[in-house]
């Protein structure tokens, strides 16, 4: 309950359903530019206590510009990405302001030096309506490392 007003539950693993993902995405890149798509829809399934989260939507568009030199690539990129969250549903019965969507804005880069790549992200909500306004997404930072086999 101590959380109600700050997180939404859809963001969070653990709901003891079984869900299905199904992602599309599309990657060009040029010598110095490029774009990277993703979309992505997610079917949720009912747990024990005949709880289910809506169904979701997500999509995301990258534009990336590439600095190379011998030994690593350096990739800044700017984009845009957002979610669209069905309402959520209770023994047959849709709770009320339980959807909702977000479009977000991000920047950031990678750096890509062999097998790795080293990156940040800065994400900032530019447009929200989540369960009714009672819950608000925040702006977040990541860093990420990724290892190619």
């Amino acid at each position: 309950e101590a959380l109600a007003d700050n997180v939404n539950p859809g963001f969070q693993v653990g709901t003891g359903s079984v869900d299905g993902v199904f992602s599309l995405g599309y990657n060009y890149g040029g010598e110095k530019i490029g774009v990277n798509t993703l979309v992505s829809y997610y079917l949720k399934g009912e747990n024990k206590n005949d709880y289910q989260f809506g169904n979701q939507f997500s999509y995301s568009m990258n534009l990336f510009t590439v600095f190379s030199t011998d030994k690593m690539n350096i990739m800044p990129f700017a984009g845009i990405s957002g979610d669209v969250y069905d309402s959520i549903t209770q023994y047959g019965e849709t709770l009320a302001d339980t959807d909702g969507n977000i479009l977000n804005a991000s920047l950031g880069s990678e750096l890509a030096i062999e097998k790795f790549i080293f990156g940040a992200s800065y994400t900032l909500p530019i447009q929200q309506s989540l369960f009714g306004d009672n819950v608000e997404s925040k702006q977040r930072f990541s860093l990420y490392v990724n290892f190619a086999l």
